[in-house]
């Protein structure tokens, strides 16, 4: 037979060739079989940041279970201390570090608060005499952040907020520390929020200056923050005048108030530390 007259009643397919349904079929594989590990590319990618996943949740968990271990630790040991000391009241040991701090001793009235806060965590917010014992130790970030979580609770003390400033601008430079002041409610107390504008930039020393006049405990309060801003803006001459004057104070000897306190130690570290920088 004629192959072109029976062309139309060829196979569709001639020997040694592959079908058009064939190559279709072939591709298809193909096209599965490359599927097929794209798919257990993907799975292996899956299972591999899920294994990492894993890895790190339990890395972390690993990391807590130490923190929280030490943390145990460190509880334990001072309720230890505690119990051989003057118990487990952590008011105890917050009255005791007032007193020493009175006295001038820095190291041990921070020893006894870092004691309460062992002892019971929660009172963290309250312990202002603690953030002025950091101040005086020079641990002034930790003092920063004590004074910041006092602010938390009690947002109407500019003191704190004050205090916080001084801190920071020990670490950070006063420029910074006036930028990132924080914000309270209106002081009841006219000098304290002098005082806070002051700091803040929004009024002069002169204007707490004037309110000094009023009467003693504007007098003294007033010498005391005057004498903490020439601290922050590195004036050591205007800084001693003014704490020199709180110190001497009528309202402060005769009051008892612990602000009065830290005028006396605040002079004793300075002098302090102007004689060992000499010694050097």
């Amino acid at each position: 037979m004629d192959p072109k007259r029976l062309g139309s009643s060829l196979p569709f397919f001639l020997p040694g060739l592959p079908s058009r349904r064939l190559q279709i079929r072939r591709v298809r594989i193909g096209a599965s079989t490359e599927g097929l590990r794209e798919e257990k590319q993907r799975t292996g990618q899956q299972q591999t940041r899920e294994i990492r996943g894993v890895l790190l949740a339990a890395q972390r968990e690993r990391e807590g279970s130490l923190t929280e271990s030490a943390e145990a630790k460190e509880t334990e040991t001072a309720r230890a201390q505690a119990e051989t000391d003057l118990g487990l009241d952590p008011r105890s040991y917050v009255t005791r570090g007032m007193e020493r701090f009175q006295k001038g001793d820095i190291e041990g009235s921070l020893s006894d608060f870092n004691l309460a806060l062992r002892l019971r965590p929660p009172i963290k917010p309250y312990l202002w005499q603690r953030g002025l014992s950091l101040y005086y130790a020079r641990e002034f970030q930790k003092g920063a952040e004590q004074f910041r979580s006092d602010v938390e609770v009690n947002p109407s003390d500019s003191e704190e907020a004050v205090w916080t400033f001084l801190c920071e601008a020990q670490v950070y430079g006063f420029d910074y520390a006036r930028d990132h002041m924080l914000s309270v409610n209106r002081d009841s107390r006219d000098y304290m929020r002098k005082t806070l504008e002051m700091f803040r930039g929004t009024a002069t020393p002169a204007e707490l200056e004037q309110l000094r006049r009023k009467d003693d405990i504007h007098d003294f309060y007033g010498a005391l923050y005057l004498a903490l801003f020439y601290e922050a803006k590195g004036d050591p001459a205007k800084s001693l005048r003014y704490m020199q004057q709180a110190a001497g104070s009528p309202y402060g000897r005769r009051s008892g108030d612990y602000m009065w306190f830290l005028s006396q130690v605040h002079l004793q570290r300075r002098q302090l530390e102007t004689e060992e920088s000499r010694s050097l």
